[in-house]
């Protein structure tokens, strides 16, 4: 496990390499000259040819691998050649986080493919080597998953290693998901290869400032119906927007924490952005400006949150586009759904500049 000091770079270099295809429409696939998966998208989209030319003449290589490069060529009305770009080297936001996610009447069930981000963290104790599930994540991109560090920074008195994370599942209790007749793909497991951990956190502390950490997978992850990754606020709109009193704010997951599982299918509820001083006066805890206090809404159900879960909004420069805001935090009530106690998420806006 590392503490990183360059945690803003790592967020913007991961802002910067998001998927393109979900929320454009397009979602032709390819393999580049080097073998690494990518999109077919319009040369001077791509930030991997617009290096390359910018470093002045090409050489013979690099002349080469553009033209190995090219996957469509388009002659209506002025030709436009694409390229196969590496996902990796693809542009940022809005082209991320597609769904239609305002079907929410309180607590619901969230339908099959519905939120393909959510993450399910897996961990192994060490002692006995059992398995369980404890913490959500997010997908960001092929190969990070966004969680809360308190999720895998290791504590006394807790015996679970994080292992691997579950992408593409919606109900735990079924190896097939399906729905009127149509099944997904099976969720896959991928194994951690590396967990950074913010150099701010510490687990001692009540508070929970800087409550975030990043898993790097041992594999880039394909993408799928059920598997993609959601948008991160790297759009100064979408960074700098008050989200208090915004509707639309969701949590998704199946309210897994420390002490379990409440639900065996992905739910997801509407949440409020509550002030941050009466907040603190409800739960005891000096909060800082980097971490968000939500209330469920009346008659909502919040067992819908994971810890290190998400807390989602619809872009404002692309409304069918999914912008990650928060991670799930602290305050979720023990009796989940039968007190209106605020809980905190840590506010990702403030994770990137």
């Amino acid at each position: 496990m590392e503490r990183s000091f360059d945690w803003l770079v790592i967020l913007i270099a991961l802002g910067s390499v998001l998927w393109q295809g979900f929320c454009s429409g397009e979602t032709r696939h390819c393999t580049d000259p080097t073998g690494k998966p990518g999109q077919c998208i319009p040369a001077h989209r791509c930030s991997y040819v617009l290096e390359l030319t910018r470093q002045g003449p090409l050489s013979d290589e690099n002349k080469r691998l553009l033209k190995q490069s090219v996957c469509s060529v388009s002659n209506t009305g002025k030709a436009v050649v694409s390229v196969c770009c590496p996902i990796e080297k693809l542009p940022k936001p809005p082209h991320c986080g597609f769904g239609e996610t305002d079907r929410l009447l309180g607590g619901q069930r969230a339908f099959l493919s519905e939120f393909p981000w959510t993450a399910i963290v897996e961990y192994r104790q060490n002692t006995s080597n059992e398995t369980g599930h404890h913490c959500g994540g997010t997908l960001i991109n092929s190969r990070y998953v966004l969680t809360a560090a308190h999720c895998v920074q290791p504590r006394s008195g807790h015996d679970w290693e994080a292992v691997g994370v579950r992408l593409g599942e919606h109900d735990l209790n079924t190896a097939l998901d399906c729905e009127f007749e149509q099944c997904e793909e099976p969720p896959v497991t991928v194994g951690i290869e590396k967990i950074i951990v913010h150099d701010g956190y510490s687990p001692q502390s009540k508070a929970q400032h800087d409550d975030i950490a990043l898993i790097r997978l041992d594999r880039d992850v394909e993408y799928s119906v059920n598997v993609s990754p959601v948008c991160l606020p790297v759009e100064e709109s979408d960074r700098t927007r008050n989200i208090s009193g915004a509707w639309g704010v969701k949590s998704v997951g199946w309210g897994i924490s420390e002490s379990g599982t409440v639900k065996h299918e992905k739910f997801k509820t509407q949440l409020s952005i509550v002030d941050r001083k009466s907040c603190m006066e409800t739960i005891g805890t000096e909060l800082r400006d980097t971490q968000l206090c939500t209330e469920v809404r009346r008659d909502r159900d919040v067992c819908a949150a994971d810890s290190g879960g998400l807390l989602i909004l619809r872009s404002r420069s692309m409304a069918m586009c999914n912008i990650l805001y928060g991670i799930s935090s602290f305050g979720k009530s023990s009796l989940c759904g039968t007190k209106r106690d605020p809980a905190v998420f840590t506010d990702v806006t403030k994770y990137i500049q």
